[in-house]
């Protein structure tokens, strides 16, 4: 009896994927996938995230700020959490195609690339096994808000919170300091 419904089960996953591979031939790959599905494929895959930090002095306050944007409510993953921008790497999409799209949908401003910061091989991402590379950028963006890194909101992104922030301050002045130096010889 316990062989029949161990072999019932696998029968019954077996034409279960047969019938997902049929319906995931029928995407095309060059448009979006929609949260619902996505989600779905990222349970079951690697994904490429491009993250991009950026972080500014304040000359004013006197102190280092990043740029946030927050998550909408409906969001399936981190609703509502205030976020470093970022966005997952399309099918047959360049780097510079993602940082495009942050641009417009995320900062809603220009966004250049600074520096590489780092990546992170994330397994445990609430929608899947993320692969996480990640630029400090500068912006003109105003579709989030800056915030001194010492005074990040309650709700910010864990890992964005206790890691990349840190992280791209860390780079940010250390080429800060290689500029005033390299002004001052010249």
């Amino acid at each position: 009896m316990l062989k029949n419904s161990i072999l019932q089960e696998k029968n019954t996953y077996e034409i279960e994927k047969k019938h997902v591979i049929k319906a995931l031939s029928k995407i095309d790959p060059q448009k979006p996938k929609g949260t619902l599905l996505f989600n779905a494929v990222a349970r079951v895959s690697v994904s490429v995230s491009i993250d991009a930090v950026c972080i500014r002095r304040n000359k004013w306050k006197k102190n280092i700020e990043v740029f946030l944007t927050k998550r909408s409510l409906n969001d399936s993953a981190y609703p509502g959490i205030w976020h470093v921008p970022g966005s997952i790497l399309r099918v047959g999409e360049e780097f510079s195609d993602v940082i495009t799209r942050l641009s417009k949908d995320e900062f809603g401003g220009n966004l250049k690339i600074l520096d590489f910061l780092g990546h992170l091989n994330n397994k445990r991402e609430a929608r899947g096994h993320i692969l996480v590379i990640t630029y400090l950028c500068k912006t003109s963006g105003k579709k989030g808000t800056w915030y001194s890194v010492n005074a990040l909101p309650k709700n910010t992104l864990k890992l964005h919170k206790d890691r990349t922030i840190p992280q791209a301050v860390k780079l940010f002045k250390k080429q800060n300091k290689k500029t005033r130096v390299k002004n001052y010889l010249l």
